[in-house]
């Protein structure tokens, strides 16, 4: 197992791939008249942690480094590799056009106008081809600095330009900015279940004929994905798919916004496929998770978000084309890619996977299998390294909730009385608590089992069992238990 990794330090080295570590190796090296400085080997031990070689680098650096100097010579690495990273790696159009503004500004204090003027000319193209907004009003200020550095025939019409050209980024800016606060009130309302303000926020939507589709592509994308929300508010699938294909469409036909926004790109391949799976588009699914994992990625997190969601995807897709099979028999593949990317995976999309494997187990009566995986799944809930929080909401109830329950059946299909009743109790607790009115029904497990453990006559064991798959069926999502206690019906 990988070890946990809570250090920024730690996790910033463990997106490193081993070309940007040699690189920043060297570039140490280059800034150091000794070969082995402190910083070096520090870095060294860092990254040794990263791989899970060393369990703690802070104790294996005090032979060299005082352990009062450690804070200050840790930030100080950290600071120089997000430089390092951010001058030599980042390669998006954003990051190569703000550069050259940069430059131009550079020339410009330097007394070469003509040669900041050339730079200028160059990053225009550059952010007007890939609608770089807000570089484009950047822009737009320092090319009308540059004209007031010297006069020419030209300067009057080359000023009313760069202002017309500036009005229209604001205008364009402006257009975005309006869509964005749209999608983002209703985005929070349903994040926050703030259901009155949702509908008021629906309802303040106006119909999507009347609205045209705005000229710039991130307007493009905040127009759908409000739209998108709002089909999913009101059960319209077949408009929410439609904006979900519009939106991946976007980003597929545009190669600068997939390649510097890939994970966003893959959270709107998300909604996608689930879209398919909504509509029962299995094919469609299927093709789009095939496609998804061609993708290539340019550093780990954008890897962990891609392994993750292909992972999470397709075993939704064999559960609903009834292949569990294959789940169990990608079970070793998926644990080796958990630990491999757990730092980075979804605190929600983890537990998720785990629970999804355990009950692909389950369907195929291995309770080894399933609890193993219920295991990973309820220690990943209780590790405080990697738990998410949000405002007025626990990441990952749902699943918890279900794990819990499930994990007492498994211990009775296993013959493990003792630690039934034990767990029994605490499921008892724990329902108690605060447990969301939809998973209520999960409640009326702990008392069958013990039902099932007094051995109660067959008839009050049938009805008891009629009446606790009916609850379970009043609410969708308990298909696994509902299948198991039907077997006592």
């Amino acid at each position: 197992m990988q070890p946990e990794i809570t250090d920024s330090l730690v996790k910033l080295a463990r997106t490193l791939s081993s070309k940007e570590q040699s690189h920043f190796v060297k570039h140490l090296r280059q800034h150091k008249a000794k070969r082995e400085s402190k910083l070096l080997k520090l870095f060294r031990l860092v990254v040794r942690q990263a791989k899970g070689e060393l369990e703690d680098y802070k104790p294996a650096s005090r032979s060299f480094i005082p352990a009062n100097s450690l804070p200050p010579l840790r930030h100080l690495l950290y600071q120089k590799l997000l430089r390092f990273l951010a001058l030599q790696f980042d390669i998006s159009k954003r990051a190569e056009v703000s550069r050259m503004i940069d430059e131009a500004h550079l020339l410009i204090n330097r007394g070469m106008i003509k040669e900041a003027l050339k730079i200028a000319r160059r990053a225009e193209q550059q952010a007007e081809q890939h609608q770089l907004q807000f570089l484009r009003l950047e822009l737009s200020l320092l090319s009308r600095r540059l004209v007031r550095q010297f006069a020419t025939q030209e300067l009057q019409h080359t000023v009313a330009q760069d202002r017309q050209n500036a009005e229209g980024t604001l205008r364009t800016i402006e257009a975005e900015m309006e869509w964005h606060n749209r999608y983002e009130k209703l985005y929070l309302h349903k994040r926050l279940n703030q259901e009155e303000a949702l509908q008021e926020a629906l309802t303040s939507l106006p119909p999507r004929q009347q609205q045209p589709l705005p000229h710039s592509l991130e307007g493009q994308a905040y127009y759908h994905l409000g739209y998108r929300l709002k089909a999913n508010a009101e059960r319209d699938f077949e408009q929410e798919l439609f904006h979900a294909q519009a939106l991946v469409r976007l980003f597929e036909e545009n190669d600068v916004m997939l390649t510097d926004q890939l994970p966003r790109y893959l959270r709107a391949v998300s909604n996608l496929i689930t879209s398919y799976f909504r509509l029962g588009k299995m094919a469609a699914a299927y093709q789009k998770i095939k496609q998804m994992q061609q993708l290539k990625t340019n550093n780990y997190y954008q890897s962990a978000q891609l392994h993750s969601l292909a992972m999470s995807s397709e075993i939704l897709y064999c559960f609903l084309t009834e292949q569990t099979q294959v789940v169990r028999r990608n079970a070793a593949g998926y644990e080796q890619l958990l630990e491999e990317y757990q730092p980075f995976i979804p605190h929600e999309r983890y537990l998720e996977i785990c629970y999804n494997t355990a009950v692909a187990f389950l369907t195929g009566k291995q309770y080894d299998g399933c609890l193993e995986w219920l295991n990973r799944c309820l220690i990943q809930r209780d590790n405080p390294a990697f738990q998410e929080r949000r405002v007025g909401t626990k990441v990952g109830l749902n699943v918890e909730t279900r794990a819990i329950a499930l994990r007492l059946i498994v211990f009775y299909e296993l013959g493990q009385e003792r630690l039934l009743r034990r767990f029994i109790v605490r499921a008892k607790q724990y329902f108690k608590g605060a447990v969301p009115d939809g998973l209520q029904a999960l409640a009326g497990i702990p008392p069958f089992l013990q039902l099932l453990q007094r051995k109660a006559e067959e008839g009050t064991v049938m009805a008891d069992a009629d009446a606790l798959a009916t609850a379970l069926k009043q609410r969708p999502g308990f298909e696994e238990f509902v299948q198991w206690v039907e077997q006592f019906s």
